[in-house]
């Protein structure tokens, strides 16, 4: 849990996104280089440095932790897709808001929704018929089902949750993330290209 808590408390950045942003405007605007270079520039030297620290903190939480390391493995692409899902949503509202405070107060009913129905503290079991799309929808609830899956194997909690701990599900996570991820990205594109642009 602690992990998936990480990838959301990484909304910190959305101020330093709104910065590059601004800078990368700016050049774009100066025809020093086309919108789409800075994005692809940007993307790759944030994905690495992002995923570079994720990885440092995955491996820190599991020295200190009492999960077996023989579950790393395992536990760790789930991270990383938790990961790289809400970057993308933190770049999306970055190239929405104009400064840093409103990004964070933008943000904050993304990853409210997201940590409550994280399929943790509402779970498919109890979650009322009307909400659970929420859950659906959340890469939260699908990182945390597919770790407790794996590391809580057999153990009452998987039935008491209602996690489904099938290669079907593990398929449609996968998918949902990755979906997630794609359309973030196109919209951070999109929404960068239309909004907040330098007038000169």
């Amino acid at each position: 849990m602690a992990e998936l808590v990480f990838d959301v408390a990484d909304v910190s950045i959305i101020p330093l996104l709104i910065d590059e942003r601004t800078i990368m405007k700016l050049e774009v605007s100066d025809a020093m280089y086309t919108l789409y270079v800075g994005v692809a520039v940007d993307s790759i030297v944030d994905t690495v440095i992002s995923v570079a620290a994720n990885m440092v903190f995955t491996l820190l939480m599991f020295a200190i932790s009492q999960v077996g390391w023989e579950n790393f493995g395992e536990v760790y692409p789930w991270s990383l897709f938790n990961f790289i899902v809400f970057s993308a949503l933190f770049m999306v509202i970055a190239a929405v808001a104009r400064t840093g405070s409103t990004a964070i107060h933008t943000a904050m009913p993304f990853m409210l929704i997201f940590l409550i129905y994280n399929n943790f503290f509402v779970t498919r079991s109890s979650v009322e018929p009307w909400l659970e799309w929420l859950i659906w929808i959340s890469p939260v609830a699908y990182s945390l089902e597919q770790i407790s899956c794996t590391v809580f194997d057999g153990d009452p909690v998987i039935d008491l949750n209602g996690y489904i701990c099938t290669s079907r599900q593990t398929t449609i996570a996968v998918a949902v993330m990755l979906g997630e991820f794609f359309l973030f990205r196109i919209l951070h594109v999109v929404l960068l290209r239309n909004l907040n642009n330098i007038q000169r």
